[in-house]
């Protein structure tokens, strides 16, 4: 530990600092956090530059997009050779003060970009979700003779722990995006197979459950309750049915139960007689009318007033 000299109060004050900006950071701006880190990190290291490498889980490469002096280039680092690499397999903070002796030293960064290493700190980035190794952070090059110290290193596992919530943000954000993208592929594959366009082929088990369901429906005569999470695609999977069944050529009539006033949802699910009411200056055929011999598609239903409902 660093004892009772003023650098307890600077890693105090570092602690609070980082904090503060993680929780002040927008949820969904996290590749500019991991800018505003390289800006930082540098200064409190006396560091020349930094760099912070990610791991993709899906591929085990390592590939830093955010390091100072990189503008739009990527650095990859190999697993085997590098000592980012080393620190991402061993979970261990690495610290060289002299790289041209160093084994595992990767040259090939230094080629890439024209800087010239002569001394590493870099340290793990575990996940607060599982403690996995999610990524690594390093600062290049002490400023002065002395080369990275122990307090160095401290420091930089503070700002590792710090780190590692952005980057888990990271991370599941990619890894939504890649489950999305699979289940708009499902999702496109099934309603070509039910409108005849094209076969389906499910990639996973919970969808070839769903495509199974989707054609006992279709061709039946019965009232269907859909549910999911908003955005999930209920209304893609209504449309399907309605398309795959007698009712095809008829109208499909979309309903958003939640955007409707209370005080209008009877004229609008059931219409309204011109001179009913005043306003009423023609007559109006409800939604139940619109889908007559189709589908009529009620979504949030469950926001609906009881007596509606």
């Amino acid at each position: 530990m660093y004892g009772t000299d003023p650098l307890v109060h600077s890693l105090e004050a570092l602690r609070t600092r980082l904090d503060y900006v993680n929780r002040a950071w927008s949820t969904d701006n996290h590749e500019a956090l991991l800018r505003f880190y390289v800006r930082i990190v540098p200064s409190l290291a006396d560091a020349e530059r930094c760099a912070i490498f990610i791991l993709d889980r899906q591929t085990g490469e390592v590939v830093s997009k955010v390091g100072t002096g990189l503008k739009e280039r990527e650095i990859a680092a190999p697993r085997e050779g590098s000592i980012v690499g080393r620190v991402i397999s061993t979970g261990e903070c690495v610290m060289e003060n002299d790289v041209r002796d160093t084994r595992g030293f990767h040259r090939k960064a230094d080629a890439q970009t024209g800087f010239v290493t002569r001394s590493v700190l870099c340290a793990p980035v575990k996940s607060v979700v599982d403690g996995r190794v999610t990524g690594a952070i390093e600062v290049l090059n002490k400023l002065g003779a002395e080369g990275f110290s122990e307090q160095d290193r401290e420091l930089m596992g503070e700002v590792a722990e710090f780190l590692s919530r952005a980057l888990d943000n990271i991370l599941l954000t990619d890894e939504i995006r890649l489950l999305s993208g699979q289940l708009d592929r499902e999702v496109e594959q099934l309603n070509r197979s039910v409108t005849g366009e094209d076969p389906f082929v499910a990639e996973s088990e919970a969808m070839r459950h769903v495509l199974e369901m989707v054609r006992m429906v279709a061709v039946t005569p019965v009232n269907v309750v859909i549910q999911g999470e908003n955005g999930t695609g209920k209304e893609i999977i209504a449309r399907m049915i309605h398309g795959g069944g007698d009712r095809r050529e008829m109208s499909f009539v979309a309903v958003n139960c939640a955007a409707i006033p209370e005080n209008l949802m009877e004229s609008e699910f059931f219409g309204y007689e011109k001179g009913a009411f005043t306003g009423a200056h023609a007559s109006r055929a409800g939604r139940f009318e619109e889908a007559d011999g189709g589908t009529l598609f009620l979504d949030e239903v469950a926001d609906m007033p009881i007596s509606m409902q």
